[in-house]
């Protein structure tokens, strides 16, 4: 049975994308972002955006992050 995925975005105070992601588990990713990265405490407004599963958020992942050019998305995301 296929999961849910969300992709998600994550802005500054300013509005200014910092990073897309993918996940099924949210409140455990941002908490991996919070206590690893460096630009987390400048998380301002998280968006969702849900998928039916897995396969379909990494596609709008891959191609947001083409497409947006979030400031820390430094590796590149093959969409299929």
């Amino acid at each position: 049975m296929p999961i849910p995925h969300a992709v998600y975005r994550l802005f500054d105070k300013d509005k200014q994308l910092l990073y897309i992601g993918c996940s099924m588990e949210l409140k455990a990713r941002m908490q991996h972002h919070k206590h690893s990265k460096p630009w987390a405490c400048d998380i301002d407004v998280v968006r969702l955006e849900w998928f039916p599963d897995e396969i379909l958020a990494r596609r709008a992942e891959a191609a947001a992050i083409i497409s947006e050019q979030p400031r820390y998305n430094l590796a590149r995301v093959d969409p299929d």
